[in-house]
């Protein structure tokens, strides 16, 4: 049960750059967050806040939503200390954002929009970003030595949030390099690495006569001969893989719009609506609404104007067919 109090001092969120602002605001007592079937809400006490989760209609993983890509890069300048710093920035090119490797993204036209009825296996790098970092010259032995901690300690993390945190200290790490410009191609060259990983596992299936439906700098989705091939690339170690999932039945638009088995990832549309999509049949949803809403927003000060009341409400989903016709509507609200 979500009890929400009358005060107006709480700030509704939506992502975790607005969470953070949120923190800044003088009078701010409560942060609301909702992020798929979880909903946060922050309270302060003695000038820092208290997070409390509650998990809503669906089961989820618990994940840090506190880390951020500033902090990240931070905890890596402490760790190296300044004169470290200065000389990577040194050993490093000067490149134009546009020149930099991106992430891998590829999916197999060939196959697009076709329901595959047969075993599709899906799998995944050990730590991409942290392999990609340590195929890097000498003159960044300390950025390896960091992300091989961070990757130590997110193996042995006890809980699913540490787990998340530490994960998100890598990955926005080398997020944030693309907002230093001396290390706009460092962070080029560890995604070319990661790519190269990927890129030479897709060319050995594709010579063994197996098929790659979508890959991206982190996963290959193969079939059956695919699959054989990679067993010799299994393993525990960094760029090494481990088969995540598996299914008889799989289709996809692109490369973040598809449905492996049961699981839908549909990229722009929202969690619950995702729950009543179906890319076998062609049904569709789109939600709207949010569980908990502000009201009574406080139109004094400019630097106070985002506190608020928040009252419960509802999120709707419509569901449609192939044709566009709506077949159903489902409403979710909270108890109370």
């Amino acid at each position: 049960m979500i009890n929400l109090g009358k005060s107006r001092l709480y700030v509704v969120v939506r992502n975790k750059v607005d969470y953070d602002k949120a923190k800044k605001i003088p009078d701010c007592r409560y942060i609301v967050f909702e992020k798929g079937c979880n909903i946060f809400i922050c309270s302060e006490s003695k000038g820092s806040f208290i997070k409390k989760r509650y998990n809503v209609f669906y089961k989820a993983t618990d994940e840090d939503i506190d880390t951020t890509g500033i902090e990240a890069y931070q905890s890596f300048y402490r760790y190296c200390g300044r004169e470290m710093i200065d000389s990577m920035k040194s050993a490093c090119r000067i490149i134009n954002s546009w020149d930099s490797y991106e992430q891998l993204h590829y999916y197999n036209f060939d196959y697009a929009d076709t329901v595959i009825n047969e075993p599709v296996f899906v799998y995944d790098v050990n730590s991409s970003f942290t392999y990609g970092a340590m195929q890097l010259p000498k003159e960044f032995d300390k950025l390896k030595e960091y992300m091989l901690f961070l990757y130590e300690c997110k193996k042995q993390a006890s809980n699913e949030v540490d787990r998340s945190r530490y994960k998100n200290m890598m990955n926005y790490l080398i997020g944030y390099f693309a907002r230093v410009k001396e290390f706009v191609w460092l962070r080029s060259e560890i995604i070319r690495n990661s790519n190269y990983n990927i890129n030479l596992k897709m060319s050995d299936i594709v010579d063994a006569g197996g098929k790659v439906y979508l890959s991206n700098t982190d996963s290959i989705f193969t079939d059956k001969v695919g699959s054989d091939v990679m067993k010799k690339y299994v393993g525990d170690e960094l760029g090494q893989f481990k088969l995540e999932k598996q299914a008889n039945k799989f289709i996809y638009k692109s490369s973040n719009i598809y449905q492996l088995g049961s699981d839908v990832v549909y990229s722009g549309v929202k969690y619950f609506a995702r729950k009543y999509v179906n890319l076998f049949d062609g049904t569709f949803a789109q939600q709207s609404g949010n569980l908990i809403i502000p009201y009574d927003f406080d139109l004094g000060d400019e630097n106070q104007s985002k506190l608020c009341r928040v009252k419960k409400d509802k999120i709707i989903v419509d569901v449609f067919n192939v044709l566009g016709e709506q077949i159903n509507k489902i409403i979710y609200k909270l108890e109370g």
